[in-house]
């Protein structure tokens, strides 16, 4: 699921890439915005441009302009799991489960590059406010990428007896976190 501007939700399937609005305020489906392009429905988030972005499901990565309610799949070539945007530029950041991937797109939709994040696997990704992109390596991993926006490499940062992140989000300060699902825990990360 996403949420919009105005605190309404987008929500999607994985199984049928069926999408449509509920209303934030109801929690009811807002009539005329359901669609299914056949793609996404796994994880999303919507942009600054109201574009509907959703990994994974059917065809592969949807891309939806939720103001003209057309959109199209950008396939499995873009990646395939987590969904990132950069709060500078509105890029896109989407990983790849398998083969040390990371890709940056373009809000038009356009592969930029493809980057390393240090492990074969990758789930979570987010990228925070000084130009770092993070990037949950997996509940096969115990560590958390990081590189920067311009996709150079800065390193790993291994969790101690800590196993399996999946998820990474950025709070108010900067700091970066990360859900281990192996480990049934989170840990903090300081980024400095």
């Amino acid at each position: 699921m996403a949420v919009d501007a105005n605190n309404d939700v987008w929500v999607g399937s994985f199984n049928t890439s069926d999408h449509e609005k509920v209303s934030g305020v109801t929690g009811q489906p807002i009539p005329g915005t359901l669609f299914n392009l056949g793609c996404g429905g796994y994880g999303g988030l919507i942009d600054g441009n109201e574009v509907l972005w959703s990994a994974r499901g059917g065809s592969g990565l949807l891309r939806f302009d939720t103001k003209t309610m057309t959109g199209e799949s950008l396939g499995f070539g873009y990646g395939d799991y987590g969904l990132g945007i950069d709060p500078q530029t509105g890029e896109i950041w989407h990983s790849s489960l398998y083969g040390d991937a990371i890709n940056k797109i373009s809000p038009e939709g356009k592969l930029l590059g493809t980057y390393s994040h240090g492990s074969y696997y990758a789930q979570g990704v987010v990228v925070d406010h000084s130009g770092n992109v993070w990037v949950a390596n997996s509940l096969y991993d115990t560590s958390v990428g990081h590189l920067r926006t311009d996709g150079t490499f800065v390193g790993v940062i291994n969790l101690p007896n800590q196993a399996g992140p999946t998820g990474v989000a950025v709070d108010a300060n900067g700091k970066i976190w990360a859900t281990n699902y192996n480990t049934s825990n989170v840990v903090r990360i300081d980024p400095n």
